[in-house]
């Protein structure tokens, strides 16, 4: 049965060493399966005609970070229960060979991924701390600024 849909926004600094934008994760408790649908990738300073990898890789613990607060799609739903953090203190742990999106996106670009259905959508298991995250790094051209990333899911 459907559930109630969010979205919520991170922005981060685009560092030789990537940091995490925000993420997306289960709690302690009250687990259930979140089904991501879209994600909306884009920098923000000056831009030039460099590229800027992105990546969105499946994650087992949620790091620390400062809570965002979702965005309710459905103004007479419930509140969330997903983890949602943004500027991380402590990166979250990625798991290895579980890139499952990754884009060289052009400064001057905006890049919105959008599910093709639920059998398309990237589901979250019903696991403690299980989730998503995005993260931006410099490529070969070293871009300085920030980038934003947007998530939008289903509980």
């Amino acid at each position: 049965m459907p559930g109630y849909s969010y979205s919520a926004a991170g922005e981060q600094t685009v560092l030789a060493t990537p940091d995490s934008t925000i993420s997306v994760s289960q709690p302690a408790a009250a687990l259930q399966r979140f089904r991501v649908f879209d994600i909306t990738m884009q920098q923000l300073a000056a831009a030039a005609d460099g590229t800027i990898p992105h990546k969105v890789q499946r994650l087992t613990a949620d790091g620390t970070g400062d809570a965002v607060t979702e965005v309710e799609l459905d103004l007479d739903g419930a509140a969330n229960d997903a983890v949602v953090l943004a500027n991380h203190t402590v990166e979250p742990t990625y798991t290895a060979n579980q890139i499952l999106l990754e884009y060289d996106i052009n400064q001057r670009a905006i890049y919105r991924w959008v599910s093709v259905g639920e059998r398309g959508d990237i589901v979250i298991p019903k696991t403690n701390d299980a989730g998503i995250g995005h993260y931006a790094e410099q490529g070969a051209d070293t871009y300085a600024g920030d980038v934003r990333c947007t998530i939008g899911w289903q509980e």
